[in-house]
């Protein structure tokens, strides 16, 4: 068996068991968090608290994946073989990493052999100082067992769905009936999901648990949002046909969430946060390089989290910017349509040039233009996403020209001071050296000469976001003189969620240097999906100011009423009538 096949395939699959991992965690947190709200409204404060199974499956499904990952994180730490081995030597190629090579074999030898009668899988033991290469997974000789297991599940969604349809059909003659489409929505995702698990099962068994992950944070999800949804539904926000159709679900959930919500995989633990600890009979060089490789495989899985939480918030927006960008009556070109749209779709080029320049990195040089790539992508997001604000202040300003190039030129100015500081503190950082085969320790930050630039750019960048809420709430307040305006809300909610993160970067600069660029992938793809919620709900409440009727009011009989009835429904006063048009044009 050679040496890369074995013990650096293992490693290799081990990590991107880990990055998967990671994935799931942030699509948990951003659908929770995304559904929060529905679930304070429709479950903490209605009217039906008493207990029943569905509340409990309920809140078993939505807060058990929490669980799921602390634990899966709390098990890494107790990776310890019994047979623990001394090595006197340095961390270099050929002893330690033979000795690894050595137990790999003697693993798969002995729990492996050659008939293959009296096993079913196997791992590779952990090693003092390789745990990246520990609790790996070898080998599945039983693999098409899943894919049995897996087939079962899903021709148990799909009896669920054809007798949930026959069920409703019966009852309402009605195959177009919102609280089916809440059902084969979901369940369409878990069939997706569960026939990629039996497809990996069969022709990948190496990544045979890659997707188990995702089924099981899948499951969660889909699960919990249904009873959300159909209990929203319940409450009146649909037709009568669709209201008598939801309380029926209601009453009888605990059978259908039998076939949909109970096979929870808890039993299965990835280790997603491998630790690169170094043993005691290590040299001081060896924990040196450990620590470095732990630094840049926590860098690795942020990136990955971020890309994650980016694809979660596009699919999530995506009917609305149809809606309002691609359908509405205005079509025309404007800055902020360009803004918009460069913000939208650039960080999937960020991405995709982060991930692909990690396979052309031979020197130290490749390591600072790989980081000062990412470094002006991520200010270059940033900025975009400034000047969308500064924009919207210039349009909530009455479009003066003085304050026009006033704006322009403060823009430029801190903006400038910004990319100085950033490429003055590129050039002083310091890399490890890229060699063959030992690439999970290449191009790892060892210094940085002058950390503190990062935190003077990020306070000037959270000065700016600051100083445009303030000119913002003073311009609408003079205009409107109502401090409740829905506009206000808009700015307010992302603007704190900017300076949140802002704050958080500018303390991971000071207090841990090495760690500099942990919170700065967060801060653009914030910046970006922050940016971009705020033009989609703007337009959204300007240009269809019934909605919040139709949020909060039954539907009701077809009436004609004059539009200061309307703009005061939608959460605009009275002084704002003569104002509705004016916002119109301001947000295009």
């Amino acid at each position: 068996m050679d040496l890369d096949l074995s013990v650096e395939s293992v490693a290799r699959t081990k990590f991107v068991s880990n990055l998967v991992e990671t994935s799931c965690l942030v699509l948990w947190i951003a659908d929770y968090l995304e559904t929060l709200p529905l679930e304070i409204s429709v479950m903490w404060t209605s009217s039906a608290n008493k207990f029943s199974l569905v509340k409990s499956l309920f809140y078993s499904l939505r807060y058990l994946p929490f669980a799921f990952f602390a634990l899966g994180l709390a098990l890494e730490d107790e990776l310890v073989d019994e047979r623990v081995r001394e090595f006197s030597t340095g961390y270099g190629r050929t002893p330690v990493e033979f000795a690894a090579f050595l137990e790999l074999q003697a693993t798969i030898d002995s729990i492996l052999p050659p008939n293959g009668r009296h096993c079913r899988f196997g791992r590779s033991q952990p090693i003092p100082g390789l745990e990246a290469y520990s609790c790996g997974f070898i080998r599945s000789v039983q693999g098409n067992l899943l894919s049995i297991a897996w087939g079962i599940v899903a021709a148990n969604e799909i009896l669920m769905m054809s007798m949930t349809l026959l069920f409703v059909f019966k009852k309402h003659n009605n195959y177009r009936n919102r609280i089916l489409e809440v059902f084969y929505r979901n369940g369409t995702l878990y069939i997706m999901a569960i026939v990629g698990n039996i497809l990996t099962a069969v022709i990948a068994p190496r990544f045979v648990y890659l997707l188990t992950s995702w089924q099981a944070t899948l499951h969660a999800v889909f699960s919990t949002r249904m009873v959300l949804q159909i209990r929203e539904a319940a409450n009146g926000t649909t037709s009568a046909v669709d209201q008598e159709t939801a309380q029926t679900h209601i009453g009888a959930l605990e059978d259908v969430l039998d076939g949909f919500s109970t096979r929870f995989p808890i039993v299965h633990f990835i280790r997603w946060h491998p630790h690169l600890y170094t043993s005691h009979a290590m040299d001081l060089e060896s924990s040196i390089r450990a620590d470095i490789a732990r630094t840049e495989l926590v860098a690795k899985l942020v990136e990955t989290s971020c890309l994650s939480l980016w694809i979660v918030d596009y699919l999530e927006t995506l009917p609305l910017e149809i809606s309002i960008m691609w359908t509405s009556g205005t079509r025309k070109f404007s800055l902020v349509k360009c803004l918009f749209y460069t913000l939208r779709y650039v960080p999937l080029g960020f991405f995709a040039l982060s991930f692909g320049l990690e396979n052309n990195i031979i020197d130290e040089q490749s390591c600072r233009r790989r980081d000062g790539i990412r470094a002006v992508l991520t200010v270059a997001i940033v900025v975009l996403a400034e000047a969308l604000l500064f924009v919207r202040v210039y349009a909530v300003g009455g479009r003066s020209k003085c304050l026009k190039y006033s704006l322009i030129g403060y823009f430029v100015v801190s903006l400038g001071i910004v990319f100085g500081l950033l490429i003055w503190h590129i050039l002083s950082l310091t890399f490890t050296v890229p060699r063959p085969g030992r690439e999970i320790y290449s191009c790892a930050l060892i210094q940085s000469g002058r950390g503190n630039l990062v935190s003077i750019a990020w306070g000037i960048i959270a000065a700016n976001e600051i100083l445009m809420m303030a000119m913002t709430f003073f311009f609408v307040f003079m205009k409107h003189i109502n401090r409740r305006n829905r506009i206000l809300e808009v700015f307010y909610r992302n603007g704190t969620f900017y300076i949140i993160a802002i704050v958080g970067n500018i303390l991971m600069a000071a207090i841990s240097p090495n760690h500099l660029y942990l919170l700065s992938s967060y801060q653009a793809t914030l910046h970006a999906i922050f940016s971009t919620r705020m033009v989609l709900q703007i337009r959204e409440v300007v240009h269809d100011p019934l909605k919040v009727i139709h949020e909060t009011s039954h539907v009701g009989p077809l009436e004609f009423a004059p539009l200061s009835l309307l703009s005061r429904s939608a959460g605009f006063s009275s002084e704002e009538d003569g104002c509705l048009m004016q916002q119109r044009r301001d947000v295009e």
